[in-house]
């Protein structure tokens, strides 16, 4: 199928919606600019979202995660 609707594949939480995209397309109900946006709304708020957290990421943090620490076994 078209690459809008493989990235809904990926990102698209509900199988159900999916499906139901998959059917209006195959049909023709969905026109390929309404399959666009729906795939460009989903990946905005998924970029959007990965900002705001990537925001809050600070040195200490990043320092927590890389340091070297002890293997106890």
């Amino acid at each position: 199928m078209w690459i809008p609707y493989n990235f809904l594949r990926f990102f698209l939480d509900d199988d159900e919606q999916l499906e139901d995209i998959k059917k209006q397309y195959s049909s023709g109900k969905l026109l390929t600019s309404e399959l666009k946006k729906i795939t460009i709304d989903l990946l905005s708020n998924i970029v959007a979202e990965l900002q705001t957290r990537r925001k809050e990421v600070s040195d200490e943090t990043v320092t927590q995660f890389t340091k070297v620490h002890e293997l106890c076994f």
